[in-house]
């Protein structure tokens, strides 16, 4: 990557960005400094060096959803903010979970990978350096000989553009919006108004579907095409209330004989088992639609736009340690067994006590417990009226999809002899517990970490790294050699985007009966109807289905928009006031937005009063949100390099002025940013 930026020279740096040059692996990329950009007078005016550059931000793209750092997945950021995970690495101080009194504009948003689970600076960077290399683009195809090859570039570009802007409006609110190349150091931004941005989204994307070619009309996969720019136009409709428009773009993109996309229903492609009998796998369609070996192959009709992340580094492949990150540290003394010893041992394949029918750490990954699921995504998601569907495929630790921490068994060696407190049993090779059968002692004293269920079908990536070395005692991920392709957008979300929709259009059945779509394929027992149907139906589906792809905490803000602006009543009964449902403050349970409630009341883990023992600090720490943290604060760095102007600071953080001024239409954006 560093060649291409190799090619420029500097002319110009951005101001609200709080960091230089994002081609470094490194944390030095990361550090607070204004961003250098570089002159693109030579490159650009190819058509080489704008499919470059398009390159770069593709590329980009993967480091977003992965970071390609050791334990660091900047998405699971998003989830974070959601009803889906709460922060769980409980031996670093600086663990988010008190996210009220953490998440300051020089605490939280000031600092990068503190404790592995936080990517808020790091998304603000990101986003904005993408936007200013799209704009590069941008800026020098519009003055070129339109071909179809140039207006395919620019498409892309403002498609590029527009998803960064898609994800900063709905984190940060009012930001500022960049619509070109600034020449020269610029420290006089102004803000412009979240529903301004939301119309330039919808205007870029209307503009990029145009010329953006189909997938169908392209050789390769991995580059944005019309199909995907048709997947974000339909959300930025929903976001702009223009509701006929966006069931209309799924219309489109649902109709198989012209899309040529359909769901997967059998299994199909490489049918990828895993590596020892210590964990096994029933083959299955969901199975194979998670592996990332199947994601971007021609007879995948269900893939939309993928991010292509395979072969070595030197390939493009970026670090992806999803199974490291994720699953939880269970190889430990803090989980042990009714004898006293430690329950789970990761032993590497040259060891004397290796047993490849116990071997855990090659099928299920060493993890270090980052992020831990909420209870309500380990068991009430899947269960309606109080019972369990055990049909739905992607619940089901029968088929091999989802792991219970029951149903892993003793592997420690010394677990073999007899125990006398217990009868004589032998614990070795039964299933692990919980608690003592006994006493009822707590036999995990950490469980936030180390006890949690997973959904393995997206976790699992094979490591071929580790895989070659008989010494190592782990799985991490995308390593070295591994395929760890992603979707960026797959046609189950446009079922979903098109039951929104029509939820709003109030064509309930038409709702009920996209969602029930991927209920069937799921095989799960339960339907929904339309006496039992609400948004919430549609949000628990997501999270279902999207685990992993939606940007979860983005999406729940979308819907709290749209909620306000119909009036429709969301699963509780209740129903927001589009002036003033992102602008509450307080932890109690009345008020503030659809995204606070379902960060409190359906993931039961923020504001609970419940706590927990951080091993570094040895102190107890609580799940902490407010209302006001739907939106994050502006990075001081931002605001301190913004010298020359005063940027919008959000409701409930230092420095918050209502009266600061802002850009209403994004016209006016776009006139400050050519001068």
């Amino acid at each position: 990557m560093k060649n291409i930026f190799k090619k420029f020279g500097r002319i110009t740096m951005l101001a609200i960005a709080g960091v230089t040059m994002f081609s470094s692996c490194s944390r030095d990329f990361l550090n607070p400094d204004p961003l250098s950009f570089y002159a693109p007078e030579n490159t650009l005016t190819s058509t080489a060096g704008q499919e470059a550059l398009l390159a770069t931000l593709d590329r980009h793209i993967k480091y977003i959803f992965s970071g390609d750092q050791d334990n660091f997945i900047p998405i699971m950021t998003e989830y974070l903010f959601s009803d889906v995970v709460v922060a769980s690495k409980t031996d670093e101080a600086y663990m988010p979970c008190d996210i009220k009194s953490m998440l300051t504009p020089n605490g939280l948003v000031s600092e990068i990978d503190q404790a592995r689970e936080n990517a808020i600076l790091y998304f603000w960077n990101y986003f904005y350096d993408g936007i200013m290399y799209a704009n590069q683009v941008i800026d020098y195809c519009s003055e070129m000989e339109q071909t179809p090859t140039t207006k395919a570039t620019l498409g892309r570009a403002k498609f590029h553009r527009a998803w960064r802007n898609y994800n900063l409006v709905f984190q940060w609110g009012n930001v500022p919006l960049v619509t070109s190349v600034v020449k020269g150091i610029k420290k006089d931004y102004q803000s412009t108004k979240r529903d301004a941005i939301i119309d330039f989204i919808v205007k870029d994307l209307e503009e990029a579907v145009v010329d953006v070619p189909s997938q169908k009309e392209m050789s390769t996969k991995g580059m944005i095409n019309k199909e995907g720019v048709k997947v974000l136009l339909a959300k930025a409709y929903l976001a702009d209330g223009q509701y006929e428009k966006a069931k209309k773009i799924c219309d489109e993109l649902l109709d198989k004989s012209t899309s040529g996309l359909e769901l997967m229903y059998e299994c199909f492609g490489t049918q990828e088992q895993l590596m020892n009998p210590s964990w096994k796998i029933t083959p299955n369609v969901i199975w194979d639609l998670h592996r990332p070996v199947n994601k971007m192959i021609a007879a995948n009709t269900e893939c939309i736009t993928g991010i292509v992340n395979q072969g070595s580094h030197s390939d493009g492949l970026v670090y992806f340690p999803l199974l490291k990150g994720n699953c939880p540290f269970f190889f430990n003394a803090y989980v042990k067994a009714p004898d006293g010893n430690q329950a789970l041992n990761n032993y590497p394949r040259n060891n004397a006590n290796w047993d490849a029918n116990l071997g855990y750490w090659q099928t299920l990954g060493r993890g270090c417990g980052n992020f831990h699921t909420t209870y309500w995504f380990q068991k009430g998601l899947w269960k309606f009226d109080g019972v369990e569907d055990k049909g739905d495929l992607r619940h089901s630790s029968e088929v091999g999809n989802w792991v219970r921490m029951e149903d892993l068994k003793y592997n420690n060696v010394n677990t073999k002899n007899a125990d006398p407190k217990h009868g004589g049993t032998v614990w070795y090779g039964k299933n692990i517990m919980r608690n003592d059968p006994v006493t009822g002692e707590e036999l995990c004293t950490d469980t936030l970490r180390r006890w949690y269920d997973w959904p393995h079908y997206i976790y699992y990536i094979k490591d071929e790294e580790r895989e070659a070395q008989a010494s190592a005692d782990r799985y991490d991920g995308a390593r070295n050699g591994s395929n760890g392709s992603w979707y960026l957008y797959r046609l189950a979300e446009v079922y979903l985007i098109r039951a929104e929709a029509n939820l709003y259009l109030n064509n309930i059945d038409a709702a009920v009966a996209d969602v029930n779509k991927l209920r069937e394929r799921a095989h799960c027992d339960y339907m929904y109807t339309k006496e039992n149907f609400n948004i919430g139906s549609i949000m628990d589906e997501r999270a279902r289905e999207l685990f992993m792809e939606e940007w979860r905490n983005v999406e729940l803000k979308r819907v709290s928009l749209c909620l306000a602006m119909t009036g429709i009543a969301d699963e509780w009964g209740e129903t927001y006031d589009v002036n003033t449902y992102d602008k509450q403050q307080g932890t109690d349970n009345n008020g503030g937005s659809y995204w606070y409630k379902r960060c409190t009341r359906t993931g039961g883990y923020y504001n609970n009063g419940k706590t927990f023992t951080a091993q570094a600090t040895k102190s107890t720490g609580q799940f902490i949100i407010d209302k006001y943290n739907m939106y994050w604060p502006i990075p001081i760095g931002a605001i301190n390099a913004n010298a020359d102007a005063q940027l919008y600071q959000n409701l409930g953080y230092d420095g918050y002025d209502a009266n600061a001024p802002m850009f209403s239409t994004w016209e006016e954006a776009v006139e400050a940013c050519a001068k």
